[in-house]
């Protein structure tokens, strides 16, 4: 029998075949180069990812604590005037619910100016040697706003502002003892909220709309039982 002459690949006639060994090794760099590519584009993919995941998430932390911080602040100014506004309530029949909101809303939680500088909590004007001069913007009958110079009252803490605030509306102005008679009289705070615009309280067209808002959201109802 005669031997068949070999036509392998790599071998042929007996000879190594050195160049197709050289191109398949070219060839298998080629592959594991790639390969090695696209698993280093994975990896580097998956560390973004995680990177990304793991600053979102200190972000939302962040932005959590700093929400939690502000409502703890936020319960915290509640707690500190509703005890007197209940008790103004029994003497002068004014909801507390209604006391806490204006708190709230003409003092911005009890950090603008004339509440931390003056503990005037309600924005309540006077004269005499505890008025003060201050700028502070008022609404006016078409919806426009203006900047205007006052004289607010300072009082000595938000116990007395609160106090001077129900007396107020207890005994209305010098000039009309029963202006906010509408308040004390009603059955609700959605109608005394409603009084006030109505007796001339706020220059705000939409302050009963805030108040009853805020009374809404915070629950301040409860403080009226």
């Amino acid at each position: 029998m005669k031997k068949k002459n070999g036509r392998g690949i790599f071998v042929k006639n007996g000879k190594i075949q050195v160049a197709n060994i050289v191109v398949l090794i070219l060839i298998l760099g080629i592959i594991t180069v790639v390969v090695s590519m696209n698993v280093h584009k994975k990896n580097v993919a998956r560390d973004e990812s995680i990177a990304t995941s793991l600053s979102t998430s200190k972000i939302e932390a962040s932005e959590s604590a700093k929400k939690a911080a502000e409502e703890a602040k936020k319960q915290a100014f509640i707690k500190k005037v509703a005890p007197e506004a209940q008790k103004m309530q029994k003497k002068y029949k004014v909801f507390s619910s209604i006391t806490i909101a204006q708190a709230i809303l003409e003092s911005d939680w009890g950090t603008s100016s004339l509440a931390k500088d003056y503990n005037n909590l309600f924005g309540i004007k006077g004269t005499g040697a505890r008025a003060k001069d201050f700028k502070t913007k008022e609404q006016e009958k078409d919806g426009t706003w203006k900047t205007v110079t006052a004289k607010f009252i300072v009082f000595k803490d938000w116990d007395e502002a609160i106090m001077s605030h129900s007396k107020l509306l207890a005994n209305g102005n010098t000039w009309n003892k029963t202006q906010f008679a509408d308040v004390l009289s009603a059955a609700t705070y959605e109608d005394a909220a409603a009084a006030l615009v109505v007796d001339g309280y706020a220059t705000d067209n939409d302050y009963s709309t805030k108040l009853t808002d805020i009374i809404k959201q915070y629950q301040l109802d409860k403080y009226d039982k």
